[in-house]
């Protein structure tokens, strides 16, 4: 079973004071509201969003969240998990469901009672679209297509070596540049609208790549070192 992301929701009557405690302290944005939901996102270096939300239980009268926390679960293909999960003969808090406000899903309790919350993305209702205050579409990459299909500018190659502070030759770059895909999970990929980012951690490189040209836009640190 693979997910594609995970994040955490905490249980509270005390939605806004924690949105503004965050926002005040971390200087996060606010990316989906509904009043009785809210999702806040953190900067990050990396290119996967790091997000914690907070839900108003009182409104939707669910007792299984009466309080503390739920884990939520992305998946590819819900209903092939909760078919999975389920021929191993847990209880189910809540069978996989249609939800209103973008989502397929299905609720588990994990032995400490945390509520483990699956789901796979389904087309948000017009009742809930203005609540997204901020909207990321990810679409999945096929890493051995961009291997195939890659290419590079005359200009890249010294926008990449002024960026990573080295003097590798051309040839050297492209080496340094496959290679990197090539030994990328494909998890850290990403295609989020016109381009594709390619986040290694390990080379501490992160790629930008042309969704449409496969054309190399430049390389970057991921992180920077500390002075």
């Amino acid at each position: 079973m693979k997910f594609n992301s995970l994040s955490v929701t905490y249980h509270t009557n005390k939605v806004r004071e924690c949105v503004a405690f965050y926002e005040k302290y971390f200087s996060t944005r606010i990316t989906f509201d509904s009043e009785w939901y809210v999702v806040i996102r953190f900067d990050s270096i990396g290119i996967t969003p790091l997000e914690l939300s907070f839900q108003d239980t009182s409104v939707l009268n669910r007792d299984i969240f009466a309080g503390g926390m739920s884990i939520n679960i992305e998946v590819k293909d819900v209903d092939a998990c909760y078919n999975e999960i389920k021929d191993k003969g847990i209880v189910f808090f809540e069978d996989v469901t249609d939800h209103e406000w973008g989502d397929r899903a299905f609720s588990i309790q994990d032995p400490i009672g945390n509520i483990v919350y699956v789901f796979s993305v389904r087309e948000i209702s017009e009742r809930y679209k203005e609540a997204v205050k901020e909207s990321e579409i990810v679409q999945s990459v096929d890493k051995i297509e961009i291997l195939n299909k890659i290419c590079f500018t005359e200009l890249v190659y010294g926008r990449i070596n002024k960026k990573l502070k080295s003097n590798f030759s051309k040839s050297g770059i492209e080496k340094m540049i496959f290679d990197t895909i090539k030994e990328t999970e494909e998890a850290d990929f990403k295609r989020i609208g016109k381009n594709i980012y390619v986040a290694n951690r390990e080379k501490n490189i992160k790629i930008t790549i042309n969704s449409n040209t496969y054309r190399v836009i430049t390389a970057d640190k991921v992180e920077e070192p500390d002075k």
